[in-house]
């Protein structure tokens, strides 16, 4: 992966940082990238990779053999963009630039008279969005530098598995990006028990991108595994059925509806919560320090609550909301008793 393939994946994370807030990070939502960093790091062979809960991410290179008495060199980026514009749905461009205006979209024109910068730049290849976003650059371009720098010490392509089962489950009229349209080694995987609510049923696929190295190969290798691990060959009705669904999701009116009226009763009872874009989620800050107890404490109400520690993140809990909007209503009391059981 070059750097302008993995900055054009990471400006795909809404890191948009909150001045109102006094949690750290500021947005949950940062930490989505720095998983997902923390995982590259893994991948590309550094030691000790990992996040913190503060959201740091961290990843050391052991010294060169004969060399551990000179001192280290520390590479460093930040990973959040500025709350002056919006984050999310950022729609990267490479245009090669001639000089004059550069329209961004139909609406949105960068005008050279306003950037004289533009000027140094003539005959060069720049990276824009469409002018509605933030493009994230000063951050994220440190981030991709540092990786890239890094992964080129091994000599060999990265593979990227994107797991995707979510993908198509957003709100508000946003869109995600396929991971796979920036950079050629990725593997892609989707299941349609999420995408289309159907919990249970093991149906999905993996897709390997065509460009990819060793794709013909690869395509081999995952049909083997898959009738190792036993979950192939599905019944030929539910394959025929779901190759007419491959654009189709479930309503996804009910899941927002859903997600607002937890968020709004969350927020309400004093929850630290981010308000979900998409999947069938919501994960707030439990009400004690212990995750497990609070889900154990929460079952004397009724409720059924999932810790982050089996996510990686300790300190949260999980809350779903794939069903009935009767049932989620019906919570709600249930939810008011355990947060005044912290109160008392």
């Amino acid at each position: 992966m070059n750097v302008i393939e993995r900055f054009l994946r990471y400006v795909s994370f809404d890191t948009q940082s909150a001045e109102d807030s006094d949690t750290v990070p500021t947005t949950a939502k940062q930490k989505l990238l720095g998983a997902a960093l923390a995982q590259e790091l893994t991948e590309i062979g550094l030691h000790g990779a990992k996040m913190d809960e503060y959201g740091y991410v961290y990843g050391w290179l052991p010294a060169t053999a004969g060399c551990e008495g000179i001192p280290c060199v520390g590479l460093i980026a930040h990973m959040d963009t500025s709350p002056d514009a919006p984050g999310d749905g950022v729609k990267p461009q490479i245009i090669h630039y001639e000089g004059g205006d550069i329209p961004l979209s139909e609406r949105v024109i960068m005008r050279e008279a306003d950037f004289e910068s533009l000027k140094k730049y003539v005959g060069r290849d720049l990276i824009v969005t469409d002018g509605t976003t933030l493009l994230g650059a000063d951050d994220k371009a440190g981030v991709a530098e540092i990786l890239t720098a890094k992964s080129k010490e091994y000599g060999h392509n990265i593979f990227l598995v994107s797991d995707e089962p979510y993908r198509d489950i957003v709100f508000d009229g946003k869109t995600v990006p396929y991971p796979a349209a920036f950079y050629p080694h990725t593997l892609t995987c989707l299941s349609f028990s999420k995408t289309l609510s159907l919990p249970g049923e093991r149906l999905g696929y993996v897709a390997v991108n065509p460009a990819c190295e060793g794709a013909d190969i690869l395509v081999d290798i995952l049909a083997q595994i898959s009738r190792f691990t036993g979950h192939n060959c599905p019944p030929s009705i539910i394959q025929k059925a779901v190759s007419r669904c491959l654009d189709a999701t479930s309503d996804l009116s009910v899941y927002e509806t859903n997600r607002n009226l937890l968020y709004d009763k969350l927020t309400e009872l004093g929850f630290e919560v981010e308000r979900p874009g998409g999947t069938f989620y919501i994960f707030p800050k439990a009400l004690e320090e212990d995750a497990n107890a609070f889900c154990m404490k929460a079952r004397e109400f009724d409720l059924l609550l999932v810790p982050s520690d089996t996510f990686g993140v300790k300190g949260y809990v999980r809350f779903a909301y794939c069903i009935d909007t009767e049932k989620v209503r019906r919570s709600l009391p249930a939810l008011e008793k355990l947060a005044a059981a912290y109160r008392k």
